[in-house]
């Protein structure tokens, strides 16, 4: 049986407004250390059960231009296997993810580290997809290999109140890992275009946490 440990500390959304040139971020909630997310990923086992992809609700308060993503993972192997991943965006569909809006990114590689409480941003830019104030979405992380599968461990963040996994392919069904408990842990950052009031991005959830620095991206036309 293979393992591999894929320990997702954090993810980010980075969201600027259509009709704006130039994005700052307004979330920003990566965390400075990685001791409490610990998510676990395991490639190739036959494991029970198993867990397949993690995702996050979220709903914008404005009409926005998704344009960037970051992601904060590691790969802990004890057999040197791969730990790649793909990002989807899915709609909401009674409180899981419903239908696919974007393949965000395929066959992202999550850096390896020798000491699991590491990890590294990987970052996917260049995207345009818009996104309806008021519509919930799901941003999902889903294992790129098919024997491949990513679950959480037992302890997180208290940030998020949805999260959810699928099982098989992205329309074969979801169903909840965690649900309002304490054992969260995807956190965001996003960014609008500067206007007199820029806080018009929210996630569902309480408890953001302190921010890991301000990320400033600016958009080419």
């Amino acid at each position: 049986m293979r393992l591999s440990r894929l320990s997702l500390a954090a993810l980010g959304l980075v969201l600027a407004s259509a009709s704006f040139a130039h994005a700052d971020t307004i979330i920003d909630n990566l965390p400075t250390g990685t001791n409490n997310y610990f998510p676990i990923g395991i490639d190739g086992a036959n494991v029970s059960p198993q867990y397949e992809a993690i995702g996050v609700g979220f709903t914008p308060t404005a009409n926005v231009t998704l344009t960037e993503t970051q992601v904060l993972v590691n790969h802990f192997s004890l057999q040197n296997t791969n730990a790649n991943f793909d990002e989807l965006l899915f709609t909401n569909n009674g409180g899981v993810p419903g239908t696919l809006v974007a393949d965000l990114a395929t066959d992202l590689v999550a850096p390896t580290v020798s000491n699991p409480t590491s990890a590294s941003i990987v970052d996917v830019s260049g995207l345009s997809v818009a996104l309806t104030a008021g519509n919930e979405y799901w941003f999902v992380l889903a294992p790129y290999d098919t024997n491949s599968f990513i679950g959480w461990a037992e302890d997180g963040a208290s940030v998020l109140p949805e999260a959810g996994t699928r099982s098989g392919t992205t329309s074969s069904g979801w169903r909840f890992v965690y649900e309002g408990g304490s054992e969260q842990v995807a956190l965001f950052s996003g960014s609008t275009a500067v206007t007199p009031e820029p806080s018009t991005f929210m996630l569902l959830g309480t408890g953001i946490l302190g921010l890991a620095g301000a990320v400033r991206r600016k958009l080419s036309n």
